[in-house]
């Protein structure tokens, strides 16, 4: 069995995989077509988030949904799903698309509930609502800060923009979210001061 797995580690690193070489050396473009190919004949969440990954980085926000969209589907755990569904948040925000980043990214922290980038990006997401609604979202893709870590989602392909939120309905929102991370945080003592106890 350590045989095994000692011949497996040293074949990874005589033969690194064509897609992850390009992805490191970042060549997205060629990354993604390694990745696709991956992705059809496995079909499983790795290939289509490694897919998703690669679209990300080359810009093409609605492919990148779909592959982790299709990564999503093929999730074993919980885990994986949110590392998804994350992601599908990052790319929906980097299209402009506030609204379902913000849906994508509240679902994530369903999946993930102590997750602070998913908050973060939550809370970002829902400030470009807010200036979209006041009309003086002025800043370009390029100037948004999400995190992005890699992910894989689906999305039928482009769809109207949102209506924005009534400026009340988001600060109740943004109300619902300061109320969830202190509890989150009241849960982070109260374990701590029991485990020391």
């Amino acid at each position: 069995m350590i045989v095994c797995l000692l011949l497996a580690m040293w074949q990874h690193f005589l033969f690194p995989d064509p897609g992850t070489e390009a992805y490191r050396r970042g060549d997205f473009t060629v990354a993604a077509s390694h990745f696709e190919q991956a992705a059809r004949q496995q079909k499983n969440f790795t290939g289509f988030y490694n897919l998703g990954n690669a679209r990300f980085q080359v810009g093409d926000y609605t492919e990148a949904i779909h592959a982790w969209s299709l990564a999503l589907a093929s999730a074993r755990d919980k885990a994986q799903e949110a590392r998804a569904m994350y992601n599908i948040g990052n790319a929906y925000f980097m299209a402009g698309r506030y609204a379902e980043a913000s849906v994508a990214f509240k679902k994530a922290l369903q999946l993930a509930p102590y997750s602070g980038e998913a908050r973060q990006n939550l809370t970002l997401s829902y400030q470009y609502l807010a200036k979209a609604s006041a009309g003086s979202a002025s800043e370009q893709p390029d100037e948004r800060k999400t995190e992005q870590r890699g992910a894989s989602g689906a999305s039928s392909g482009p769809a109207d923009q949102p209506a924005p939120l009534p400026a009340a309905e988001l600060e109740s929102l943004m109300q619902a979210i300061a109320r969830a991370e202190e509890d989150v945080q009241r849960k982070i003592r109260l374990a701590g001061n029991a485990s020391s106890a």
